[in-house]
């Protein structure tokens, strides 16, 4: 039974708005009309798609391997910078940056260690004892890490 006035809490258009949000930020548009819709950043991880009929769709588990380092590397960074702390849980990280681009935990963790073979001199990942953690030792800008990526210098 519905808790009486909860029912109303439930807004069937402003669900549809946001989920029609969603997918137009991520997934290609069906019946494209211009450019513009092409446009979302989001599209080019080609994390959702849909369904063969054009009915619904999934979670593509793959796309998350078009994620490169530097920008999971980005992603950790700014996580640093919420969490105000040199030390972040693998629980944390995978819920907070993991999770976004559709990674397993063995995923994020191999992910956690690629970077740190390439940047060891910022920040080392441990897994002592069944705790999992990035601890960073040394600064690293966020936004020199995306120039150096894409090769300018704003």
């Amino acid at each position: 039974m519905v808790e009486a006035g909860k029912l109303t809490l439930f807004n069937a258009n402003t669900v549809r708005k946001d989920v029609g949000v969603l997918l137009q930020n991520y997934s290609l548009p069906r019946k494209a009309q211009s450019n513009e819709d092409f446009s979302s950043l989001l599209i080019d991880l080609d994390l959702i798609r849909q369904n063969a009929e054009n009915k619904g769709y999934f979670f593509n588990i793959d796309g998350k391997r078009k994620v490169t380092k530097e920008i999971f590397l980005y992603g950790l960074l700014k996580l640093k910078e919420l969490e105000s702390d040199n030390t972040i849980s693998f629980e944390i990280i995978q819920e907070r940056i993991g999770l976004i681009f559709c990674m397993q935990d063995y995923e994020t963790i191999e992910m956690l260690k690629r970077l740190e073979s390439k940047y060891n001199q910022y920040f080392a990942y441990s897994d002592v004892a069944g705790i999992k953690q990035v601890q960073f030792i040394k600064d690293l800008d966020a936004k020199q890490v995306l120039d150096d990526y894409y090769g300018t210098d704003i």
